[in-house]
């Protein structure tokens, strides 16, 4: 079987495509209290968890949902 996320204690990062990076940082850097640790820059934007998980968010061209 397939071990739980919720009880996993090792570091991932996770990558969403997206059309607008500051805005997807900014959401989830207030909902989860993350320090938005890369300002959006070169289309990316990027939130980091007190133990190191980041969240990225690349802008992809034509992205849509």
């Amino acid at each position: 079987m397939f071990p739980s996320l919720l009880s996993y204690t090792g570091e991932f990062n996770i990558v969403i495509d997206c059309n607008n990076a500051g805005v997807l940082a900014e959401f989830y850097s207030k909902l989860l209290g993350w320090e938005w640790t890369r300002p959006r820059a070169n289309g990316w934007a990027a939130v980091a968890s007190p133990t190191g998980m980041v969240f990225a968010f690349p802008e992809v061209e034509e992205y849509s949902l």
